[in-house]
């Protein structure tokens, strides 16, 4: 009877459901197959009785707030309509591919994956012309493990590159990206504010008037210093810009090449200090622009403006505006900063003056050193860009912050709407890193006009082949040819061959780029103006995978987090693992640490292994074995330490420092010499390994660095063991290795040996001193018959003889030796050698000696 009646009320609501069918219209979805479904796109099969298209909606959630990009007419133009191409339409069938392998450019300007983002559920919702809109839902593939080979890029000939790739939200960093290939969600994991800095007051290099209607232009590089002046018969605008070329010197990017195609750093953003003043009575007829050049000649970048005091020259500002409590802000109320406050949550950003903002606009905080990670301590967070709350009064803002409560004065802090941020944010527009930074190197020779480059190498030492006609070069000595020995380009015929539109001669002469900078105008025909000026300029460290990608990139170890980024409480908490990245060397800070949290794929910066003891940063060697908080550093020079994390993981916020050594900053690190204590230092437990039984051989330390150094690529520590290597020379010298003990304080040496006494590795030399084992166990990348000549011990140390002489009456071919072979040994070798019988039987010898040639004799 239950039976019975089960299928009596199935039936019940299958009529039901019948007869209500024609009330809703003649439209229907198919939930798509198995057959139908990838991993980064889906068949929707649609059959109605409508004419005309059919539009689509699809979302990764059932409320379809958000489309996904594919189908989102607000980025792609009739992306939701099956009359786009690849749809098949009959009569009553639409077929629509939902779904793009490749990246596009949006009407916004940004490039936006079209896969369908893999392993992820979606709902479909199909509407045909006036019946009612009919949904589904289907979930993507999941991408088959090892089945994840290369394919051919997505081409795009607009995009940069040519490579169809989504553009990167360098704001925020919780955007996520369909992978075009396969639809695999990305997240980025880095940032370029994470390991940053700026390079100070720096003087632009070139100083000039393209018409000569400024006087004195190189006064205008002088940081007030002097003045460079239009005057009021001239209008210094458009053509008669004045021209302030900046070549950054490497020495601002500690000493890391900056130019061409192949940098060590990455430029962010740049603000120019503006002094001067103006005639006009009228702050119009005192206002110069500013803008961006790449070639020398025409505007990168919207010129933005500043408006000069009338009458005594003085500072003036900033371009981009900002506020700041250092000179030269400090001296002058419409630029000075006060503090800024922060209480109960809040921040408030005090001025001496009127700052024009508004509640829900943006303002960008910098130069806060006072940092920790853990709550309550020290200003982190407050460093980078805020989203204003308030705006109490005329001369002071509020945003939210979970900083401690302080009045920071910090002495580089300073305050602007958009400096500094990623990308030349502030300037909304990026140039292309070959036309910024210095370029020069080699000599340039010249027949009348013709360029040619010689004894260049790197790619900042060749000309840019994107210099357009009208670029500036500077070739030294070749005034008054070239004005200034500013000469022209016209073109460009590849990157060792240029011509000028001067017609000069000369030889061997040095040269840089002249191409980058700023263009100053006057905006009205009114009144006289004079200017000076200095830059700032932000830039960063850029990242790897380390040498070969070896070493463990996370520890094994999870910790717990309560807190999101900003330090608020979350519930419930989340396990995540720290993890190292590898930054180019602006710094010691070279191995930044991250929290990684797998359930949400957030990666937040704690840690940058600064060690405030010795104001210097240290080099990331390996995880500790069971600890997930603690890692282990190398300090040049002293020892090893156990670096151990005490914060609460909120997001660390160091912003752009003016130095790239920092002692007045604090992590929430503490450092643990895992070596300290008498007798437990390095160099003692090699010294004493033989006698305790630990190694066969004592060390020589008169061959061999004691303490050794740790391996290269900073992956020295597998399981319990820290592995370390001592070579006589460079690269591929035969060495020693040791293992230590570190699950124990003080570490403890386990085993050491050469790399050169034991069969059959023989004469091996260390190419890469890489902790490859687990547990007790390692190897060494060895290079037996590779190596490079030169160094104690330096390799190659095998080698096949092509003859030998084995009775002192010529060479033969056949290189077999027979133990009794020899004959009389001449007199006067080595004492070495005489000590064990190579000397003449005269003298007490043996008649053991042989003669053999070797490749090249």
């Amino acid at each position: 009877m239950r039976q019975e009646g089960l299928t009596l009320n199935r039936m019940k609501s299958w009529l039901v459901f019948t007869l209500a069918l024609p009330c809703f219209g003649a439209t229907s979805v198919t939930t798509p197959s198995k057959g139908d479904i990838t991993a980064t796109q889906a068949v929707i099969r649609v059959t109605t009785d409508q004419a005309g298209n059919c539009t689509y909606r699809l979302s990764e959630g059932s409320s379809f707030t958000t489309s996904v990009n594919d189908v989102n007419p607000a980025l792609f133009s009739g992306a939701d309509s099956d009359a786009r191409p690849g749809s098949i339409i009959t009569a009553t069938t639409h077929v629509f591919v939902a779904g793009t392998r490749t990246a596009a450019r949006a009407s916004n300007g940004k490039y936006y994956s079209r896969s369908l983002q893999a392993n992820t559920q979606h709902w479909v919702g199909v509407t045909c012309g006036t019946d009612p809109e009919v949904s589904t839902t289907f979930w993507t593939a999941n991408p088959p493990a090892g089945n994840s080979a290369p394919e051919i890029t997505p081409f795009d000939s607009n995009a940069f590159g040519n490579v169809a790739a989504p553009s990167i939200d360098w704001v925020n960093k919780s955007t996520t990206y369909n992978d075009s290939q396969w639809g695999t969600q990305l997240h980025r994991a880095t940032g370029p504010e994470d390991v940053a800095w700026t390079a100070a007051a720096q003087t632009f290099t070139y100083g000039v008037s393209g018409n000569g209607h400024w006087s004195n232009p190189g006064n205008a590089i002088s940081a007030g210093a002097g003045l460079a002046t239009c005057d009021t018969s001239a209008i210094c605008s458009n053509s008669d810009a004045l021209l302030l070329a900046a070549v950054i010197p490497n020495s601002a990017t500690n000493y890391l090449r900056n130019g061409g195609w192949e940098p060590a750093i990455a430029f962010l953003d740049f603000l120019v200090r503006v002094w001067g003043s103006g005639t006009d009575a009228s702050a119009a007829n005192r206002t110069v622009s500013i803008c961006l050049t790449i070639d020398s000649q025409t505007c990168f970048t919207a010129a933005q403006n500043i408006v000069l005091p009338q009458g005594t020259p003085a500072f003036a500002g900033t371009v981009p505006k900002s506020w700041s409590v250092q000179s030269p802000w400090s001296g002058v109320t419409g630029t000075a900063l006060t503090n800024i406050t922060v209480a109960s949550g809040t921040a408030t950003v005090n001025f001496a003056s009127a700052h024009g903002f508004e509640a829900g606009q943006q303002v960008c905080v910098n130069g806060i050193r006072n940092q920790s990670v853990a709550s309550g301590v020290g200003g982190n967070g407050l460093n980078g860009c805020h989203t204003i709350t308030s705006v109490p009064g005329p001369n002071s803002l509020t945003f939210s912050s979970n900083a401690a409560g302080a009045v920071y004065t910090d002495p580089e802090l300073v305050v602007s709407a958009t400096f500094p941020q990623s990308q030349w944010a502030s300037w909304s527009k990026p140039p292309l890193h070959s036309f910024v930074g210095s370029r020069g190197g080699g000599t340039i020779t010249a027949a009348a006009g013709s360029l040619v480059l010689s004894g260049s190498g790197a790619s900042a030492s060749t000309f840019n082949i994107d210099w357009v006609s009208g670029t500036k070069i500077f070739i030294d000595g070749s005034s008054p040819t070239c004005a200034n020995n500013l000469c022209t380009i016209s073109s460009v015929t590849d990157v060792y061959h240029a011509t000028i539109s001067e017609n000069l001669s000369i030889s061997n002469a040095n040269w840089t780029n002249a191409d980058f900078g700023v263009l100053i105008k006057k905006t009205s025909l009114t009144g006289a103006v004079s200017v000076s000026t200095a830059y700032d300029f932000v830039f960063s460290s850029v990242y790897n995978s380390g040498l070969d990608g070896s070493g463990d990139i996370c520890n094994s170890n999870y910790v717990t987090v309560s807190v999101d980024a900003a330090g608020n409480p979350i519930s419930p908490s989340l396990q995540g693992y720290l993890c190292v990245a590898t930054a180019t060397g602006t710094s010691q800070a070279t191995t930044p640490v991250y929290l990684f949290i797998p359930s949400t794929g957030e990666t937040r910066l704690i840690a940058r292994n600064y060690q405030p003891s010795t104001n210097d940063y240290t080099k990331w060697v390996g995880w500790h074995p069971t600890d997930g908080a603690s890692w282990f550093v190398s300090k040049s020079g002293t020892s090893y330490f156990k670096a151990t994390y005490s914060g609460d993981y909120r997001q660390y916020t160091p912003g752009f420092p003016q130095s790239t050594t920092e002692p007045s900053t604090r992590e929430q690190l503490t450092f643990n010499d895992i070596f300290s204590g008498a007798g437990n230092d390095i160099a003692s437990q090699i010294n004493n390994c033989k006698a305790n039984g630990l190694c066969d051989q004592t060390i020589n330390g008169n061959v061999f660095p004691i303490p050794p150094a740790p391996p290269q690529t900073g992956a020295a520590v597998k399981g319990n063991y820290l592995l370390l290597c001592g070579g006589a020379g460079g690269q591929d010298s035969p060495g020693y290795m040791t293992m230590f003990d570190v699950s124990v304080i003080p570490a403890q040496l386990k085993w050491a040996g050469y790399t050169w006494d034991k069969f059959p590795v023989g004469y091996a030399g260390i190419h890469a001193c890489l902790n490859f084992g687990s547990g007790q166990w390692n190897a060494l990348s060895l290079n037996s018959q590779l190596g490079q000549v030169g160094g104690t011990m330096q390799g190659p140390w095998q080698i096949a003889p092509t003859m030998v002489d084995v009775t002192g009456n010529g060479y033969l071919s056949n290189t077999s030796i027979q133990p009794t072979d020899g004959f009389d040994c001449p007199a006067g070798l080595d004492a070495k050698w005489q000590a064990i019988g190579a000397k003449p039987q005269a003298e007490g010898g043996l008649p053991l000696c042989i003669k053999i040639k070797i490749p090249g004799e």
